[in-house]
């Protein structure tokens, strides 16, 4: 008599699987949150059963996958793709700009950029574009990469350049491990990561500038020290892919004097930005 050959998996459970333990998660644990049995999950790994559509979704949601990876679990499973994935200036994407213009407008005369999920920058308000961008708004065929500003001319104006930069890697390797399979992210956190070889990250309690609720970027300006927080801002709910990646980062004064010196500079004519004040 023959035995059946052991079963090769399908592409959607090689995929499950990755993400199962890109998530560290048992099949228990998965199919708990995604509202189905151990033994389905398992069956779907080894390619015993096939996911039907909303199965696919449903487990996409329990592993936090990003909207673009959802996509290819769904071409992994012989489904179309759920969510677009449109340029930021496609005409379906026409609220988003205006609810991105306002915030940015609102934010004045404080600093602000926009980002996409690879942390390039995709737009900025004036005062973002005056003190971190070289005075120049961020060309969309050609966006400024945050890693390059980091790494280039914030070096040399920005106070614990060291503390900040391994608060970007932090921040960086949570997204790596959420995005999953991005590689542009993954790399982007390796030149970081590069940059930051032989120093030593900041402990809490060590004092300096991240001794406080939330971590400075402290930088030299006309002479002075100013010292900015920020709050990152992102779309919950969004079902564009383009969307769900972009971020808003605010930067507020975190002291008087800071704050004095963004009101005045919003209140005169565009002056030299901060890295060639730094020349």
């Amino acid at each position: 008599m023959v035995q059946n050959a052991a079963r090769t998996p399908s592409p959607f459970g090689r995929s499950l699987r990755h993400w199962r333990g890109l998530r560290r998660m048992s099949q228990l644990e998965l199919s708990t949150v995604a509202e189905t049995t151990p033994r389905h999950v398992s069956f779907l790994e080894t390619g015993r059963s096939r996911p039907s559509h909303e199965m696919v979704l449903r487990l996409a949601a329990a592993l936090e996958v990003p909207l673009g990876e959802q996509n290819a679990l769904l071409s992994a499973a012989g489904f179309p793709p759920a969510f677009p994935e449109r340029g930021l200036d496609a005409a379906a994407l026409a609220p988003i700009r205006h609810v991105i213009g306002r915030l940015l407008a609102s934010h004045a005369p404080y600093p602000a950029l926009v980002m996409d999920r690879w942390y390039d920058v995709v737009g900025a308000n004036d005062a973002g574009a005056r003190l971190l961008l070289g005075g120049v708004a961020p060309d969309p065929d050609d966006p400024p990469a945050a890693i390059d500003l980091l790494l280039g001319p914030w070096r040399a104006v920005v106070l614990d350049w060291e503390g900040l930069a391994w608060a970007a890697a932090t921040r960086l390797r949570r997204e790596v491990v959420l995005a999953g399979d991005d590689e542009r992210l993954a790399a982007t956190l390796t030149r970081l990561e590069a940059a930051l070889a032989g120093t030593t990250p900041r402990r809490e309690g060590e004092g300096g500038d991240f001794d406080g609720p939330a971590a400075l970027m402290r930088f030299r300006y006309e002479g002075e020290v100013l010292a900015t927080f920020s709050t990152i801002v992102t779309f919950g709910g969004a079902l564009d892919v383009t969307v769900e990646g972009l971020r808003i980062e605010l930067f507020y004064p975190a002291d008087a004097r800071t704050d004095e010196v963004f009101r005045a500079l919003g209140s005169s004519e565009p002056a030299a930005d901060l890295a060639t004040r730094a020349r």
